[in-house]
């Protein structure tokens, strides 16, 4: 690969959209590819899974392509729009059917944000190890392989193998039209540099049409072709490019020895992937997983590990984002080199517990072999890499809203509305532990109605979300000739119900209990009335709650303890509960930017909330309420066992920047990594920051384009966050204690 100057390639691929030449563009727009898949949708009495195959393979011939010469990856499908509106046309209508059945309090509930549920087809893994080994080629062939034992009267594994031929004659139709637009602007583009490029990318591009990868380029353009087939034609969403530096490390090894490349040049190679992962503007970012460990437990990291983190902190992008494996076997130096990228700002990252995400795995019902390869999906959520369909954003359950719902008779407070059960008057409350069993019971009646919504949802995967692609990469699938999406495809078929506000719950019980038992400050009925009042006329008793009652994040067993019981208790109501497809749900209790929504239709809590403020997020203390310092917010996060939380979750922790300063402040920073992962944290994400940065940011946002940070689960610009988001921030930070 001939050098290009990274600030040229940076400006000429800063935006993919802006930067395409019309001329070098070839297919239909979105509007055109719709219409004209419903005008081919004709034959009602196919099998779903041929109709959706024939879509998919409509889209790949003849969605838009482009091309800009300066990239070294070609990535650009303008597909996933006309795919993701057929697949929710088809969700639409089939779910019509079932919608009469939906009861009354299903429908209130979801209204009043006490609970919500849903399909979710947006997190998926395929097994990366199998396409750039196999290839398109490969793949397809062993699917052949594997249908010549089918039984001649299994009439769904041969619709299956099908549907896989119909979609990789799209696939293969697909890569032809792109070498020959890249084949055209060879031949045509002034520019040498963009003309030797385009005659490359196409050379691999055919190559890949006819085999697997053999280099390091091959390789990291086969995931960006198999993330375009995937991503945006089939609208199966790919939420992680699987162990990048494992993957991508033998063809590095490959090309160096047979002096393809030398290390400037898969530096080069690497900045190129990086940054067509930033010009692909995934909403939430693009995932990849760096270290983790083997089947035997050891660390995977390698030389690729390294080159990856070093050249992210060069480039300065908030986008993709890492997903750092960290097991007791991790070198220290790559952990500390993944610290001085967040201590830098460039935070993309979040640390896994290997062990804890493994035994949350086991502990679920799934094999220790497959539990030890683990994947994560999205953010945070894991599952069994290769084997396994999570779905790990089914459902949501608001635990401040299970507290007030309880205190107010089975309804939602705010609207009126029935959404829970009547757990007894509140006369009835005459002990906290009445009221904290009764809440309990609250929070089951909320798992079991968002597990039966979701099995209702779950009754029409298998006719709504087809996937061949991704089968394709599973080789139980293949083997059984059945869908990833059947219940019989994937090895692991799994739900998820999402618990959050964890924080504001528990600082919400501690208070009832405190204010109403302990110090008799208050009847239960006139605690009520005031969150009625939002606290108006009671500011003196909300100073009060807010700066003198425990509160969860400061290492105080009396509140720490109820979130943790609260985690069990779900844990042991949800986990490993049958789901609609063959699978089991699993508990996350990660909040995202759903803290904000749901906050809005909940009721003042008794922690002193106001009404309609956020919830607290992820595993975190409520907002500046960890008064004691990052390590003692540590514990009370550790005070919870994560092996009930399968579905995944996360820390996030606000450290000054002068907390981590020079070679002690790094050494801290590691000091405090592995205090969380000894204490069996399962995963945790940092942001480094001063008050004075983000203020000054603020006020000349112009100043500041490239200042990032870690938001939920992925990472943006500080100057993209609306005022209150940035003043959250802001506040966190001057909150933060010492290490």
């Amino acid at each position: 690969m001939r050098k290009i100057s990274l600030d040229t390639y940076r400006e000429k691929t800063s935006d993919i959209i802006s930067t395409v030449d019309t001329k070098y563009t070839d297919g239909l727009d979105t509007k055109k590819i719709i219409d004209a898949i419903h005008e081919k949708t004709s034959d009602v009495s196919e099998p779903p899974i041929i109709t959706m195959a024939k879509n998919e393979a409509f889209i790949l011939k003849n969605a838009k392509i482009s091309v800009n010469p300066y990239e070294i990856f070609t990535h650009y499908l303008d597909a996933r729009e006309s795919a993701q509106f057929i697949r929710d046309e088809r969700h639409g209508k089939n779910m019509i059917p079932l919608r009469p059945h939906t009861p009354r309090i299903y429908i209130d509930g979801n209204s009043c944000l006490a609970y919500t549920a849903g399909p979710d087809f947006g997190h998926t893994a395929c097994y990366w190890d199998d396409v750039l080994s196999l290839g398109f080629v490969g793949l397809l062939d062993r699917a052949r392989k594997y249908s010549k034992s089918y039984a001649e009267n299994d009439v769904e594994a041969h619709d299956f193998i099908k549907s896989l031929e119909i979609v990789y004659d799209g696939i293969f139709a697909y890569l032809d039209r792109l070498t020959s637009l890249y084949e055209k602007v060879a031949i045509e583009e002034g520019d040498g540099f963009a003309r030797e490029n385009s005659a490359e990318i196409a050379k691999t591009v055919r190559a890949l049409s006819e085999r697997a990868p053999e280099t390091l380029r091959e390789a990291m353009q086969m995931i960006f072709l198999y993330y375009n087939v995937q991503q945006k034609a089939e609208a199966a969403t790919l939420r992680t490019l699987g162990p990048l530096d494992v993957l991508l490390y033998p063809y590095m090894l490959s090309d160096m020895e047979n002096g393809i490349l030398n290390e400037d040049g898969v530096r080069e190679l690497v900045d190129a992937f990086l940054l067509t992962c930033y010009c692909e503007k995934i909403a939430a970012n693009i995932p990849f997983a760096i270290a983790g460990v083997d089947k035997n437990g050891h660390s995977r990291a390698n030389k690729m590990s390294y080159i990856i983190l070093e050249e992210y902190i060069k480039l300065n992008i908030h986008d993709p984002k890492i997903h750092f494996c960290y097991s007791k076997d991790t070198p220290s130096d790559l952990v500390r080199l993944a610290l001085e990228s967040v201590r830098l700002g460039r935070n993309s990252i979040v640390f896994i517990n290997c062990d804890v995400a493994s035994d949350a795995l086991t502990a679920l019902g799934e094999d220790r072999e497959d539990t030890l390869d683990f994947t994560i999906v999205g953010c945070y959520e894991i599952a069994a890499y290769g084997k396994e369909i999570p779905c790990s954003c089914n459902a949501r359950i608001n635990l401040a809203k299970a507290l007030e719902v309880t205190l107010f008779e089975g309804n939602d407070a705010l609207s009126g509305k029935t959404v829970g059960i009547n757990v007894g008057e509140t006369a009835d409350f005459s002990t906290f532990d009445s009221i904290f069993n009764a809440y309990l019971s609250q929070c089951d009646f909320f798992s079991d109605t968002v597990m039966d919504m979701v099995r209702n949802y779950e009754s029409v995967y298998n006719i709504d979300m087809a996937s061949p692609a991704l089968s394709s990469t599973f080789e139980s699938c293949v083997e059984r000739g059945r869908d990833a999406y059947n219940s019989s495809g994937a090895k692991y078929n799994n739900s998820s119900i999402n618990a959050f506000g964890l924080a504001t719950a528990a600082d919400s019980l501690i208070a009832i209990k405190t204010l109403v038992f302990d110090e008799k400050r208050l009847t239960l009925a006139e605690l009520r009335d005031i969150l009625k009042a939002n606290w108006e006329g009671h500011e003196d008793l909300r100073r009060y709650v807010l700066g003198s009652i425990p509160k969860y994040g400061n290492n105080d067993i009396s509140v720490d303890g109820i979130a943790a019981e609260i985690v069990a208790h779900l844990g042991k109501k949800i986990n490993g509960k049958p789901n609609g497809r063959g699978g089991r749900f699993r508990l996350g209790t990660f909040s995202i930017d759903w803290r904000l929504g749901f906050g809005e239709k909940t009721l003042a809590s008794a922690d002193g909330r106001l009404t309609g403020d956020p919830l607290s997020k992820n595993m975190c203390a409520t907002t500046a309420r960890d008064l004691k310092g990052v390590t003692a917010h540590i514990l009370s996060a550790c005070a919870i066992d994560y092996v009930n939380i399968p579905n995944g979750t996360v820390l996030d922790l606000t450290l000054h920047a002068s907390a981590v300063s020079g070679d002690d402040g790094l050494s801290a920073f590691e000091t405090l990594l592995k205090t969380f992962m000894i204490k069996r944290g399962f995963a945790v994400q940092f942001n480094v920051l001063s008050p004075e940065t983000l203020r000054k940011a603020q006020k000349e946002p112009e100043k500041y384009k490239t200042l990032q940070v870690r938001l939920c689960g992925w990472n943006v610009r500080f100057c993209d966050l609306s005022k209150y988001e940035q003043d959250e921030y802001i506040l966190q930070c001057e909150k933060s204690g010492g290490i």
